[in-house]
């Protein structure tokens, strides 16, 4: 098994992006039928900024904490390219002017608290990233190798018990 070099930590990176990207688009594809590309590249951000929430805050920060700073970065990421792709470019992808406490159509409160409670996958998701120790090459490929107990360790930082983890 060979060692993650510091090089590795862009190509991390960028995994989450297209992790967070897929995931927002599957979302967007759930609830309304279609999505679009600007979308892919929010929900790409919002994983990472939401990944470094643990990486370059405090690492013992609350999960419900988490939840709400995820939901409002989110929320802000979704109102900035609200405002770019529907308000300026006027391809209007969506529009929450229905919905109660909604924000130049482009944001409402009752999806932020929709991001609230999905953030928790992203959050649980990106903090497996810590039990990662290597990786080897196997029939030609390349396989991650983690750790069984740092797993664990990262299902109990989140709330769980050991024997529910």
């Amino acid at each position: 098994m060979k060692k993650l070099s510091a090089r590795f930590e862009w190509l991390k990176l960028f995994l989450l992006f297209l992790m967070g990207g897929c995931i927002y688009f599957a979302i967007e594809v759930a609830y309304k039928g279609d999505s679009h590309i600007p979308m892919f590249i929010t929900g790409g951000i919002a994983f990472v900024l939401i990944g470094g929430l643990n990486n370059y805050l405090d690492y013992d920060m609350p999960l419900l904490k988490q939840m709400l700073y995820s939901s409002v970065i989110i929320t802000v990421l979704e109102f900035i390219c609200g405002c770019i792709v529907n308000l300026w470019l006027g391809l209007y992808v969506w529009d929450y002017s229905d919905l109660p406490f909604n924000l130049l159509g482009q944001i409402c409160l009752p999806f932020m608290a929709i991001w609230f409670v999905l953030s928790l996958a992203a959050i649980v998701l990106d903090d497996f990233d810590d039990a990662i120790e290597g990786y080897t090459t196997v029939a030609g490929g390349i396989r991650v190798v983690y750790s069984y107990e740092k797993c664990i360790q990262c299902l109990v930082a989140e709330g769980m018990t050991e024997e529910e983890a």
